[in-house]
């Protein structure tokens, strides 16, 4: 005769009382332990266990973790319908001479530079500046990372803040150019150190090297 075999069901995980009340049965029957004695430990070991949810807090953080997803997704299919997306940002110089400007970008900090426009009696309405050399922007081996120069009225103000690897030779070039307008180098509260230099036209430039 031919045995079926016995279905066996999965054995649900013990909660911690029912676990322990477990282990105490069977240091009871190891022990020979009276019932009042078995009854006087579980309840000592009841009273001792410390431990306090709070439902509230789990909650509340669980929610914005929540809350954050759905922020995130919300965010990245309102960027995927918008259509578009910005693949450079180039800052812009206004200044009364674009030839001049260009001119002092090259002797002063090294960059090249062209003039892109001029009107009808020649003279440069606008151009760029980078500081590479203009063969790798023609073949675009990399982003723009350079100013566009229109002619205009200069802004007093900041025109560039550019983050460059090797923030001491950028000033100890300036310098050795003849140029004083630049300033000592200075830690930032955000991570960075920085110098400031003040071009022909009276604008600032803001160098930064990244430090953490």
């Amino acid at each position: 005769m031919i045995r079926n075999k016995r279905e066996t069901k999965k054995k649900a995980p013990l909660s911690g009382v029912t676990s322990f009340f477990f282990c105490c049965k069977i240091y009871l029957e190891m022990k020979k332990l009276s019932q009042r004695q078995f009854a006087e430990k579980y309840n000592a070991c009841k009273a001792s266990w410390a431990l306090r949810p709070c439902p509230k807090l789990t909650f509340q953080i669980n929610s914005e973790e929540r809350i954050d997803t759905m922020k995130e997704k919300t965010e990245m299919q309102a960027f995927q319908e918008r259509g578009y997306y910005v693949k450079e940002n180039m800052p812009v110089y206004y200044t009364v001479n674009v030839e001049r400007t260009l001119l002092w970008f090259r002797a002063i900090l090294g960059w090249y530079g062209h003039i892109s426009a001029r009107d009808k009696d020649g003279i440069a309405e606008c151009g760029c500046v980078f500081d590479y050399p203009s063969e790798i922007m023609k073949v675009q081996l990399g982003p723009f990372r350079g100013i566009h120069l229109f002619r205009g009225k200069p802004s007093s103000g900041v025109v560039g803040f550019i983050m460059v690897q090797g923030l001491e030779k950028l000033r100890q070039h300036v310098v050795n150019n003849g140029w004083e307008h630049v300033s000592e180098i200075e830690a930032q509260p955000w991570g960075a150190n920085e110098c400031r230099v003040k071009t022909e036209n009276g604008c600032v430039l803001r160098f930064f090297e990244m430090t953490k």
